[in-house]
């Protein structure tokens, strides 16, 4: 299960729903805390879309069956076993308690913020290409750094903000091409 996050960063705290069951998940280094649970996870990428995992010395075959990126949804088969994943980030969890949803945050070729805060740092330019997922700024909300992705592969059209400005929640950040 924990082969969904192999590219979060140290420390990083994800919550991922497998079928009916929910997980809290904690990477530190290559361990992992699965429920409060220390997890040693070792994984390799035996094809495209496949890998072989070692979770606490147990092997498991996983394919990427399907993918929807937007929902931050996967369905895989381990060891020949369906399963639907869902992986939720502190900014998914975020926003979910304050009532909002991430995908209804977006307007068409728009980012716009999905609640008010401060614009702390801008990582991309106009004219450059994004592929979905890259981090494009640095909002900080409630005392917390979020780092707002793009939504979907393009071409930043404008970048509508500054670093340092106080933005509302739907704020047009980024427009896109």
């Amino acid at each position: 299960m924990a082969i969904f996050i192999p590219e979060i960063h140290a420390m990083e705290s994800y919550t991922v729903q497998i079928q009916d069951q929910t997980y809290q998940v904690v990477q530190k280094g290559d361990d992992y805390l699965i429920n409060d649970t220390f997890c040693r996870v070792d994984w390799i990428k035996t094809g495209e879309n496949t890998y072989h995992l070692l979770l606490n010395n147990k092997s498991f075959t996983v394919e990427v069956a399907g993918e929807m990126s937007e929902e931050k949804k996967l369905i895989l088969k381990v060891n020949g076993n369906e399963y639907t994943v869902i992986v939720k980030d502190r900014l998914d969890l975020l926003l979910e308690k304050l009532g909002m949803s991430r995908p209804s945050n977006y307007a068409s070729g728009s980012l716009q913020a999905p609640m008010p805060g401060k614009v702390l740092k801008i990582l991309v330019t106009e004219g450059q290409q994004v592929k979905q997922g890259d981090t494009l700024l640095i909002l900080e909300a409630m005392k917390m750094e979020n780092s707002i992705k793009a939504p979907g592969n393009g071409r930043i059209k404008k970048v509508a903000v500054k670093e340092g400005e106080a933005i509302e929640k739907g704020a047009v950040m980024i427009a896109f091409d």
